[in-house]
């Protein structure tokens, strides 16, 4: 398979059973594997010269000039919302929102009823959603629904500068297509306008073009992505869709005049707005650069030099439910021929349950909840990453299980998170009054993570469950929980009707717009030693002018330095605490004792086409998993035959469990045969005279002479022979590792 940024062009397409088109019938979980096309391959063909350079240009954007937001100077003013944050208490609470979600909800007699369930737009918190945050209004987006939940495409808007919430625009009616509850889309067609959908952590604002970008999940009454009919029994994804804010008015339908719902309404005087845009991607791009599903997707924004940068996980396809990691730029509001898409990294393990994912453009780092069972009282939960400097069809994620230092985690699908870039650190939280605390290493890696609870502060926090509450909250927090930089304070969306919204002040907040605390960047390589090793601290800040050393180590420090610390004996934490004109900071780093791993071969060294045999023994370990000569996942003990071996070969294992992982390597080298060079000076002798053998063997332990001379011989030497009667040969048998050679030479005799 190819991978790559495909810049787009109109690109002739076939239909794609497989993942873009589907027949009346098809079932939509499975599909069948079908060829491809003469028109697929002359498409593919009319990129293949150009596709590297574009693959390359977007794989070299520069990572330290993401923006994780709106540009100094084009943020609203929440700075009456500051004040208020500066009286709540350092890990507390302050809901802001000043009137109820219902209280804007669209009338019932505009909302479309689909076949026979007629739902509201409490949906749109309570199913499987997100919001997202427009820095340039200071105001909090909501689209949602879908599945068998609200088909409505009506958007609301909090907005922080009224702390109001308002209704941005009514709902197109809907229809199936087919007559049956195969698909829905807009009465007035997917090119003006979704369908209610799942949102799950879907949802984000692009503060260079300015649009509220909308990918979707499960719209209503499917699983699939956003489609529109190509023919009277066929279907092709379509989408993703931007929503234009500026255009939001309360009265007009989100599409064309004439869509909102008339059969329940005498109402006459709704136009249409034409504030969406269908971007339609999978009309001009291949498919196989394309997401084509988004249930229990992931987003995060990365703005980067005058454009919009996302980063999502999503399905490849409609057969699994792993999630591929994908780049998506945008440059141009109203032309998404300048859209680009890149396969920025694979699935490796832990990334087919529903989550909520961030970057962290320190580490350049996308990483993402991975939750398999819905059980709450399942503790099968953990984490990925995406290592972002290396991006591409080799960049498997990461499995991390982070250190529980204060107890109690066990990871739900329902937890949103997001990144602290201030702190950079991250905070989950499930719809209760606590937050979680996920705190990475200094230096991307699996080892060095960890998580802690921090009881809320205050007497005012969110209730968990909230009134008409059902199995989780709101489907799930997810994406109702981001990091918003011009509060310094995270943002929380709660309960259906009311539409709570929550601010939450995270440890060491300061005032934006004022000189923050000292930043620290504290790190250990290696991060994980066998005992009695040593590892070396490296760390820098900024806006401090002196710092403390504490825990494994003590004493003032410079405000940049190195050290080298050990040898250990057991696990130790070194804190760095730096002041500066703003307060102080501290940053922790903790270096863990790994315990032993043994491998080893025996032999060591074999003849080409023989093999050796692996054994190792990793009795803390969950699992190992062998790559190099061997691949593959294996048990924490055992051995196995390597196969033939015909060239030097490297096996490798890592284990991991109790919190580690520990990577161990052999090497089995194939021995050549001996060589021997043997030579008499001079070559012909007469009548009583003598000559010199000289002889060397390498890849040779031992040697011996026959015919001429007899007995064992060193490896390398000369000697006297003759005189002799007759032409003589003298023989030198070499054995070595490798096996046995002769070698001989002829001392001939002249008359």
């Amino acid at each position: 398979m190819i991978f790559g940024t495909v810049r787009v062009q109109r690109l002739v397409t076939r239909s794609f059973p497989d993942r873009r088109e589907l027949r009346k019938g098809d079932k939509l979980d499975k599909e069948s594997p079908v060829e491809e096309s003469p028109t697929d391959r002359a498409a593919c063909s009319s990129i293949r010269v150009w596709l590297p350079v574009c693959a390359l240009l977007a794989l070299l954007a520069a990572p330290a000039e993401a923006e994780l937001g709106c540009r100094k100077g084009q943020s609203a003013d929440l700075s009456p919302l500051v004040d208020l944050l500066e009286g709540v208490p350092e890990a507390g609470w302050l809901r802001v929102n000043v009137n109820s979600f219902k209280d804007v909800w669209t009338p019932q007699a505009l909302r479309p009823s689909s076949g026979s369930i007629a739902s509201s737009p409490e949906k749109l918190i309570r199913a499987w959603s997100s919001f997202a945050w427009d820095c340039r209004r200071g105001d909090l987006l909501l689209f949602g629904g879908g599945h068998a939940n609200y088909s409505g495409n009506d958007t609301y808007r909090w907005r922080a500068t009224t702390r109001l919430w308002e209704r941005m625009s009514l709902p197109s009616d809907v229809i199936g297509p087919f007559g049956t509850r195969l698909s829905y889309i807009a009465i007035d067609g997917a090119f003006a306008a979704p369908v209610g959908a799942h949102t799950y952590d879907n949802n984000i604002y692009l503060p260079f073009i300015d649009r509220f970008l909308v990918v979707g999940g499960s719209p209503w009454n499917t699983s699939l992505p956003f489609v529109t009919p190509t023919g009277p029994d066929t279907l092709r994804v379509t989408g993703p869709y931007t929503f234009d804010t500026a255009k939001a008015d309360p009265g007009k339908v989100g599409g064309t005049t004439g869509s909102h719902v008339k059969a329940k309404s005498d109402a006459t005087n709704i136009v249409g707005g034409m504030m969406w845009q269908n971007r339609d991607l999978y009309s001009f791009m291949p498919a196989w650069s394309l997401p084509m599903n988004f249930t229990g997707g992931t987003t995060a924004y990365a703005g980067s030099a005058g454009e919009d940068i996302v980063y999502l996980s999503a399905r490849a396809n409609q057969l699994s439910s792993v999630q591929t990691l994908y780049e998506y730029r945008l440059v141009d509001a109203d032309d998404s021929l300048t859209d680009t898409i890149t396969i920025i990294g694979v699935p490796a393990r832990g990334t087919s349950g529903r989550g909520a994912g961030a970057f962290d453009p320190h580490l350049n780092a996308f990483v993402r909840t991975a939750k398999s069972s819905p059980r709450y009282d399942v503790a099968d939960g953990n984490f990925v990453y995406w290592d972002l400097s290396k991006p591409g069809p080799t960049n498997r994620n990461v499995l991390f299980t982070p250190t529980d230092v204060s107890g109690g985690w066990i990871l739900d699908r329902g937890y949103g998170m997001d990144y602290d870039p201030v702190r950079r650190q991250y905070l989950l939280w499930a719809g209760d009054a606590d937050v979680w605390v996920l705190r990475p290493p200094s230096k991307l890696s699996p080892l060095g993570w960890t998580i802690e609870r921090v009881q809320a502060a205050g007497t005012e926090a969110p209730v968990y469950p909230y009134s008409g509450y059902s199995l989780e909250p709101g489907g799930g927090v997810l994406g109702k929980w981001k990091y918003i930089p011009e509060l310094d304070a995270f943002m929380g969306l709660e309960n259906p009707q009311l539409g709570n919204v929550w601010l939450y002040k995270p440890v060491g907040w300061h005032r934006p717009g004022t000189t923050p605390p000292p930043t620290i960047s504290l790190s250990a390589d290696p991060l994980a030693v066998e005992a009695n090793q040593s590892s070396t601290l490296v760390w820098s800040t900024t806006d401090a002018t002196a710092c403390v050393a504490s825990g494994g180590w003590s004493g003032a420090r410079g405000t940049s330095g190195s050290e080298v610390i050990g040898l250990l004996a057991i696990p130790a934490s070194f804190t760095l605490t730096c002041s500066g004109p703003a307060g102080q900071s501290t940053r922790t780093v903790t270096v863990q004792i790994v315990p032993p791993l043994v491998l080893f071969a025996n032999p060591t060294q074999v003849l080409k086409g023989a093999a050796t045999t692996l054994s190792w023994s990793a009795p803390w370990a969950t699992s190992c998993l062998l790559s190099g000569g061997l691949s593959g996942l294996r048990g924490p003990t055992g051995s196995e035959s390597s196969g033939p071996i015909s060239v030097t070969t490297t096996f490798t294992i890592t284990c991991s469990g109790q919190g580690s992982t520990v990577t161990k390597s052999v090497t089995v080298s194939v021995a050549s045969p001996p060589t021997i060079a043997i030579a008499a000076t001079p070559a012909t002798v007469g009548p009583g005279a003598t000559s010199v053998l000289h002889w060397s063997a390498n890849n040779a332990t031992s040697c011996e002479a026959s015919r001429g001379w007899t007995g064992p011989r060193p490896i390398a030497g000369s000697e006297t022979v003759g005189p002799i009667a007759a032409s003589t040969r003298f023989d030198l048998t070499c054995t070595g590792p490798g096996g046995t050679r002769t070698a001989q030479v002829l001392l001939t005799r002249s008359w």
